[in-house]
């Protein structure tokens, strides 16, 4: 927490111009394959195709195992994003801490509470949705019937709950995080980013955007999948990601169609991926998906931090 006694709310770089997607999907079967066929009237499920479909360059990527990532950090300044496969290593390998036995949304249920707080995020819109409880999701998300609305969970604070010392983010962003490096010890309002749930059901979208402060990130996916497109963050890239994220037609315009060197990564069951600062993402989530993850800060992306950070703070000021 920065100095207030409320958790911190993970806030995005992406502009909150209203854009209303569910406004897309208000037509009849007919109409609407006729209105999703022009490529400048997307709605959010448009836009998941595009990333789902997008083609993947395994050379792109660099694919490391868990002994490497702090080599690959060091020699390359953390400059571009990294996987590690399931095939390759465990959560323990990693250095992330989970608690025993199979970790679930339904688990997940039980050590925070029935009625433990649950942000969720209307997909239609790309806005803050209904504020559930933590029994009121776990049946959300197991549902059998079609979800309606379409909701996403991509921030549930770990920090201050039964698991914070249950959980842990992997070695690595422990060891590079400028907070647990620099924040003073005697200050207990350092800031707890690097532990959050994300719990998607089928279908969820997050369009593009760069995460708070310009803050690095971390994927752990617990089940289901997830698919990414990353684009680097070029002065070309970057000043297109301004236009698009300030347009009131963010809405008809594939940002990842007008990038340059867009990449796309595909998660499954035991992956983790690391995202440096300042790239902006978009993610598909093609089945139901249980992901922890988290935010941290680097030496290695001081500069890019510092120019997307004044931005975030113009436009996000009354949250910080």
């Amino acid at each position: 927490m920065i100095g207030v006694e409320e958790p911190v709310v993970r806030r995005s770089k992406r502009q909150k111009v209203q854009v209303d997607y569910s406004s897309l999907l208000a037509v009849g079967n007919d109409d609407e394959d006729e209105y999703l066929g022009d490529r400048n009237a997307n709605s959010h499920r448009k836009l998941a195709q595009v990333v789902l479909k997008w083609p993947e360059n395994p050379k792109s990527l660099a694919v490391l195992s868990p002994e490497n990532l702090s080599a690959f950090a060091d020699g390359t300044g953390f400059h571009a994003p990294c996987v590690v496969r399931r095939s390759s290593a465990t959560p323990e390998d990693l250095g992330i801490r989970l608690p025993r036995g199979t970790m679930t949304v339904q688990r997940l249920g039980k050590f925070l509470g029935h009625d433990h707080p649950v942000n969720t995020i209307d997909v239609a819109t790309q806005l803050e949705g209904p504020v559930y409880s933590m029994e009121d999701w776990v049946s959300y998300f197991y549902s059998s019937a079609p979800r309606k609305p379409l909701l996403n969970v991509v921030s549930l604070d770990l920090a201050e709950t039964p698991l914070q010392n249950m959980v842990s983010a992997p070695s690595i962003v422990r060891e590079l995080d400028l907070v647990g490096k620099a924040w003073p010890r005697t200050d207990g309002h350092s800031p707890k980013v690097q532990l959050y749930a994300l719990m998607s059901v089928a279908n969820c979208y997050t369009d593009f955007h760069i995460d708070f402060g310009g803050s690095s990130v971390w994927y752990h996916v617990l089940s289901g999948r997830k698919a990414f497109l990353l684009v680097p963050p070029s002065k070309g890239n970057l000043l297109m990601f301004e236009e698009w994220a300030s347009s009131e037609r963010q809405a008809s315009i594939s940002f990842a169609e007008r990038a340059t060197d867009c990449q796309k990564v595909e998660l499954s069951a035991g992956d983790t991926l690391f995202i440096p600062g300042g790239w902006p993402h978009s993610v598909a989530t093609p089945v139901d998906s249980f992901v922890i993850g988290g935010n941290f800060l680097t030496g290695y992306n001081l500069c890019l931090q510092f120019d997307v950070y004044p931005d975030y703070l113009a436009r996000f000021y009354m949250f910080m």
